[in-house]
């Protein structure tokens, strides 16, 4: 039977993962469920970190720019910092995928799959 742990702090994380390294971890799942379900991957422990609110956002803290790796790519899209500074990012996540991928699909995703897909890579290295 297959363990699905759902932590809402960067605590509750750390706490699951020294109890088992080898834990697959997931937020938007737009690749990762698909692995499942195809069979490539079968994880026996999963953990899903897109409720963890300390992941999420966009910030902007003096000379520095803080993205969250669960930042979806549509959060991305809306948000001003991102516009006002990144264009080149916006244009590479415009043509990333449908809208539902957009919708589900987080920066952290996008750049830990490491797919030749992954189309915010390049803008973000750039940066």
């Amino acid at each position: 039977m297959r363990k699905l742990f759902l932590p809402k702090s960067l605590d509750e994380l750390r706490e699951i993962l020294s109890k088992d390294p080898d834990i697959s971890i997931y937020a938007g799942g737009t690749d990762f469920l698909v692995k499942m379900q195809k069979g490539i991957i079968n994880p026996s422990s999963i953990v899903c970190i897109e409720r963890i609110d300390e992941l999420k956002g966009i910030r902007e803290d003096n000379d520095k720019i803080w993205i969250g790796a669960c930042t979806t790519h549509t959060e991305l899209l809306s948000n001003h910092i991102i516009k006002e500074n990144f264009p080149v990012l916006l244009k590479a996540i415009k043509v990333l995928g449908s809208p539902l991928i957009r919708n589900m699909g987080t920066i952290g995703g996008n750049i830990c799959t490491a797919s030749p897909a992954g189309d915010t890579l390049p803008p973000l290295y750039i940066l």
